[in-house]
């Protein structure tokens, strides 16, 4: 079973995904209960749960010693742990665009991207004690299996009150302050997205973050009510931010007039992208509904549903 104690109030809080150490040595903290490492299937699925939950963290690090931590050493491809693995770091590139833009609130607005419950449903009091759920952004309820297979097969999770909540993975709907049991095979992270969210991917199958800025052309927003969302862009691989050279793109949602408002762009900087395709989404009642592709400019423009 994995025991998580995270310190909330650290904006870029991490860990090491699949622990620093793995087997047994002289000192006190060397302890671990592995000394076949990644050769040790039941090291295979906490690697695997660790690192789902590793991809909705601030920083996403694979960090330790004592053996490897590569995708091909848990496997090929079409092997379950191996394509799990694979999946949640193209998922973690995918929602670059829409990390960047928190590490931005982080800082020009001292935001926390890892967030307790309690801090957007503070008028929910069933939410002041659910230590083994959390929020990632305001766009990500993240709920990381703790428990091995071999012992639940379903997770327990809480939707807190006031919001219409979607399954991720299926876009399945939920009501507020309800309580089920989640089916969590091992290739499944429970993640929610709450009415209102509009999240920013990238297309496509981006190799770094350089890849990521220059193709974030999709736009998800899950109706439900009103909603907006900062996309944050700069030059990527410096500090000239600080001088001011970045740009953002206000994103709003009206749920009432069905009414997809892509702002002006504020700002400018040396590399930045002065034309892109966005596609955007609407995800509503279970389903998705792509309702334009948008050539956008530079300038506000109106996307009517």
């Amino acid at each position: 079973m994995l025991h998580f104690n995270f310190t909330i109030n650290i904006p870029y809080w991490t860990l090491d995904i699949g622990a620093f150490f793995v087997k047994q040595g002289v000192q006190w903290f060397w302890d671990g209960n592995f000394g076949n490492g990644n050769k040790n299937d039941d090291y295979r699925e906490l690697y695997t749960r660790w690192l789902q939950f590793g991809a909705f963290l601030p920083v996403f690090r694979s960090h330790g010693t004592e053996t490897e931590r590569e995708p091909w050493f848990f496997g090929e491809p079409g092997d379950l742990y191996y394509d799990t693995i694979v999946n949640y770091i193209k998922l973690r590139y995918k929602l670059i665009p829409y990390i960047y833009s928190l590490s931005a609130k982080v800082t020009f607005e001292d935001y926390t991207i890892l967030r307790l419950l309690a801090f957007d449903f503070y008028y929910d009091e069933k939410v002041y004690n659910i230590k083994d759920q959390y929020l990632f952004g305001n766009c990500f309820m993240v709920c990381p299996v703790v428990k091995p297979i071999s012992e639940a097969e379903y997770r327990k999770i809480y939707f807190p009150k006031g919001r219409i909540w979607y399954d991720f993975w299926t876009n399945q709907v939920y009501g507020g302050e309800s309580n089920i049991e989640y089916y969590s095979p091992i290739e499944k992270l429970p993640i929610f997205v709450p009415s209102g969210s509009i999240i920013p991917m990238s297309n496509g199958n981006p190799q770094s973050t350089a890849d990521v800025l220059q193709n974030m052309t999709i736009i998800n927003v899950y109706a439900g009510e009103n909603g907006e969302f900062t996309l944050y862009d700069d030059e990527g691989d410096n500090y000239n931010y600080e001088s001011g050279n970045y740009t953002t793109i206000k994103l709003q949602w009206d749920d009432e007039k069905r009414i997809f408002t892509i702002g002006s762009r504020k700002g400018c900087c040396e590399k930045m992208v002065q034309s892109r395709i966005f596609d955007i989404n609407i995800v509503e009642n279970g389903s998705v509904k792509i309702i334009n592709s948008i050539n956008y400019n530079g300038e506000e423009v109106d996307v009517r549903e």
